[in-house]
């Protein structure tokens, strides 16, 4: 069995901080870096968990399966059974591994994106309490936060139903950034390149 060392260089993913072209999009979240990097995260649950199924040795392979099948099928059930075609063996014990796919996506893309804001050397063009625009609407809304590992602000309008600072405040309910009846919520996480002035 190989050592820890050894197993765990299989999954590393070796980040490049070699500086993008201007104009290089946004990481989405089926672009196929966030795809592989998903597929990697998943396999190293599977041989982590199932060592007697899934062998170090056959990383590339099981991640070549998953690269194919992981962006159409994130649900495990659905995943198991396009795998199943591909002939894996499938029981119930994967498909539960297998539901982690939509969690390894969700992780590589902020993984991905966070990568992309520090080769891309992206800073907020504005501050906290500054008056912005979102794209083209119209409603001018207040940045609350800036999120500068994911190039993102937090915006908020109380015209839009989000709630003051003092609100937020007062209730600590509302910090789960969730009602259901009502649009109480703290604010809307926007991508830097969305937000303009008015």
């Amino acid at each position: 069995m190989p050592s820890v060392n050894a197993t765990a260089a299989l999954f590393a993913i070796e980040p490049s901080y070699k500086p993008l072209p201007p104009g290089t999009p946004r990481p989405a979240e089926h672009d196929d870096d966030v795809i592989q990097r998903a597929a990697r995260l998943l396999t190293e649950d599977l041989v982590k968990q199932r060592p007697n199924d899934f062998k170090t040795e056959d990383v590339d392979v099981i991640v070549a399966d998953l690269v194919a099948n992981i962006g159409a099928h994130t649900d495990g059930y659905d995943l198991a059974k396009a795998l199943e075609e591909w002939g894996w063996a499938v029981d119930a014990e994967l498909v539960e591994i297998l539901d982690g796919a939509s969690q390894c996506i969700d992780q590589a893309h902020e993984e991905t994106v966070e990568l992309w804001v520090k080769r891309m050397k992206l800073e907020p063009a504005f501050q906290v309490g500054d008056h912005v625009l979102v794209d083209v609407d119209t409603v001018e809304m207040s940045i609350r936060e800036i999120r500068r590992d994911r190039g993102q602000y937090i915006v908020y309008s109380l015209a839009l139903g989000h709630l003051s600072d003092e609100q937020i405040t007062e209730n600590a309910a509302a910090r789960s950034m969730r009602d259901p009846f009502h649009s109480g919520t703290t604010g809307l996480i926007v991508n830097y390149e969305r937000v303009r002035r008015p």
